[in-house]
């Protein structure tokens, strides 16, 4: 279910970072675990998600959001979860005495799903396991909007970019893709191209070396800010793991989700040259009209000719 949600609210434009336990041998230590890592992270936001148990019955028993502070979110995940799936619907319940909600740094819920020794409950949540999901990054997504400010540009498949009011910030959440344009060997690529967007006088980019995100074309014509040049970072949202860019290379039309070979290899050391990943949790950054600083390597601005 996590990673399910987790798709669904990447895919929404909502960052999403997730943590499963595997390790822990006593709840004292799982507690402060998961606790440990929500408080490592940069997030507005922390969701833990459990399944009930009580008395094995045929009856329904339902699906509860707990909370310290956060009653409203609370409330509205609940009832979307219990719209969506026919879940008998217990509320948003109050819980002073929980370690999640009590030991998180940020604003937190504890989502009980439904009852796992209700048959009743099991039937409804595999028959509406989509649904649910569904309902829960609604909820999220509406209550939760990272983007404040933020207005939504371009949508690609199910990737949407956003901008602030005046081009010079542009960020969206893809997947990972492998560029080796420029100066560099071709590794193989079919798609090889030598030269890249970013012209240097002729002295291109080498994805080998040069740390470089790949944007779709439509945003250098959208924001007034010079894009090609510009400040960059592409961050792994699974690892938090963030890396400076110089954006340096136009993709598609209809792709997102692009990263010179040397990037992609920092923020996601199981890339090759001629693979990448999958997964919508990659955040990609640029900042128009900010001349690129990479290590010690300065980019200049390139005006679009």
């Amino acid at each position: 279910m996590v990673a399910a949600v987790s798709r669904y609210l990447k895919a929404a434009g909502v960052g999403c970072v997730t943590f499963n336990d595997d390790v822990s041998t006593s709840q004292s230590e799982n507690l402060d675990r998961i606790v440990d890592f929500h408080n490592s992270q940069r997030r507005d936001l922390d969701v833990s998600v459990h399944f009930n148990a009580y008395d094995t019955t045929d009856e329904p028993m339902g699906c509860e959001c707990l909370y310290l502070t956060q009653q409203g979110l609370a409330q509205s995940v609940v009832d979307n979860i219990c719209d969506a799936s026919g879940l008998k619907n217990r509320g948003a319940k109050k819980r002073t005495d929980l370690f999640f909600l009590n030991k998180t740094d940020k604003a937190a819920i504890l989502i009980e799903v439904c009852f796992v020794d209700s048959y009743a409950d099991k039937k409804l949540y595999e028959s509406h396991f989509d649904k649910i999901c569904k309902a829960i990054c609604k909820a999220l997504s509406v209550e939760r909007k990272p983007d404040t400010g933020l207005t939504p540009i371009l949508t690609i498949g199910s990737v949407v970019i956003y901008s602030n009011e005046d081009g010079s910030y542009v960020r969206f959440i893809s997947d990972l893709d492998v560029c080796n344009d420029g100066t560099g060997p071709t590794h193989g690529d079919p798609h090889h191209q030598k030269m890249t967007a970013y012209y240097n006088g002729g002295k291109y980019l080498n994805a080998d070396k040069d740390q470089y995100i790949v944007i779709p074309p439509q945003v250098r014509q959208m924001v007034p800010p010079v894009v090609m040049g510009c400040q960059g970072q592409l961050t792994n949202l699974k690892t938090g793991v963030a890396y400076p860019a110089v954006t340096g290379e136009i993709g598609p039309e209809n792709k997102t989700g692009e990263a010179a070979y040397c990037l992609a290899k920092l923020v996601n050391p199981s890339v090759t040259h001629n693979s990448g990943d999958e997964q919508l949790h990659y955040l990609y950054e640029i900042f128009p009209g900010i001349p690129a600083v990479v290590g010690h390597k300065y980019y200049a601005l390139e005006p679009a000719g």
